[in-house]
């Protein structure tokens, strides 16, 4: 009876320690999702430059930074009275409360900067773009105007993706993308469902019509048991998107799971020139 209970007891703990195993993988792939579905929809890695007689500083998109680390990099010294820039829904610079750290401003609960007027000069990066900019400093009553644009140079892909949509189609419209992707299939970013068929990609077009390039780019969908039903495609095209395509150098856009090369579904169009 003894030996009985000690194997019944020495089963159960096996079976104990596999549930635990096995929902230590779900959640680990259910993490990987959630990672590769931010990385979808907000991939997207933009700076914006400020230059003044042909010195430099760039900050990354959707950042913030002192004023005065622009102005020392691009060679402006002195106490600024005033700040003025062409458009505040690309960038802006507000006198904000300096947190703790010194280096940036405090923010509420929100996560918004609290503005002061006796506070620190700090510029905030808010989208791409792809006009020329300009921001206007008053040094010691002196104005000087820096320009500032948004790097428009290729895009390699690398292992993040890209969704473009209303939010964004400005700034990719025109854009090269180059670079190679080769991951299992599970690890695209889910696209959207029509009810029947569950999709996945690396570059999602999402409602709207863009015109893109694509030179020595590879992206490689590895088939693997956790895909699923998805459709698995490189490129995809949803809610009656259309994509002007030209292609450039060598191009390898591999499939899996019943999807395309570039899965164009009903309602969306493809032109290749």
């Amino acid at each position: 009876m003894r030996k009985y209970i000690n194997k019944s007891m020495t089963d159960l703990m096996k079976l104990f320690f596999m549930f635990v195993l096995a929902l230590a993988v779900m959640i680990s792939i259910q993490e990987m999702e959630a990672l590769a579905q931010a990385a979808g929809t907000n991939g997207f890695f933009y700076t914006v430059e400020f230059t003044y007689d042909s010195k430099q500083y760039v900050l990354p998109g959707d950042s913030e930074v002192a004023l005065s680390e622009i102005l020392d990099t691009v060679g402006l010294t002195g106490e600024v009275s005033a700040v003025e820039v062409s458009d505040e829904s690309l960038f802006s610079a507000k006198k904000c409360k300096t947190a703790e750290s010194g280096t940036t401003p405090e923010k509420d609960g929100d996560g918004n900067p609290i503005e002061n007027e006796n506070g620190t000069w700090f510029v905030f990066a808010h989208q791409a773009f792809s006009t020329e900019e300009w921001m206007k400093v008053t040094i010691g009553g002196v104005e000087y105007e820096i320009t500032v644009t948004d790097d428009q140079s290729d895009y390699n892909i690398s292992s993040d993706f890209i969704t473009i949509n209303s939010s964004n189609v400005s700034a990719w419209n025109g854009r090269t993308i180059t670079g190679s992707v080769n991951q299992v299939g599970n690890s695209f970013p889910q696209g959207a469902s029509d009810g029947a068929t569950y999709y996945r990609s690396a570059i999602c077009i999402d409602g709207v019509s863009v015109n893109l390039t694509i030179r020595d780019l590879s992206i490689v969908a590895i088939f693997d048991n956790n895909v699923g039903a998805y459709k698995v495609s490189p490129i995809l095209l949803l809610n009656g998107a259309t994509l002007n395509l030209t292609l450039e150098g060598s191009n390898t856009l591999t499939a899996c799971v019943g999807g395309a090369g570039i899965c164009v579904p009903d309602g969306c169009a493809l032109n290749i020139g």
